[in-house]
């Protein structure tokens, strides 16, 4: 049986109520904010708290900094997608 260090199940849980408002509080201050500013402000405390956190956090963060990388890998993962599955249809009805 593995055994796990204290806290570590707790870690990768998602994220509740709380953590969730204070990370959406902390995205509204932030897009206020300069380029400089962001980059000195950090994150806030519930996103360290979890993974689910972590991840909520860092993708608000791409989207206020990076929206247009944001949209072309969007754009790149659902034109993959839809390659794969019009080259699964069309072998299948081939």
């Amino acid at each position: 049986m593995i055994r796990f260090r204290k806290g570590v199940r707790n870690i990768f849980r998602g994220v509740s109520v709380e953590e969730y408002a204070e990370i959406n509080e902390c995205a509204d201050l932030r897009s206020d904010m300069t380029q400089e500013e962001r980059h000195d402000a950090g994150a806030p405390d519930a996103a360290n708290e979890s993974v689910g956190g972590a991840i909520l956090w860092a993708s608000i963060v791409l989207w206020q900094d990076r929206p247009l990388f944001v949209l072309v890998g969007t754009l790149c993962l659902v034109g993959s997608c839809g390659l794969k599955i019009f080259a699964m249809v069309r072998h299948l009805v081939a």
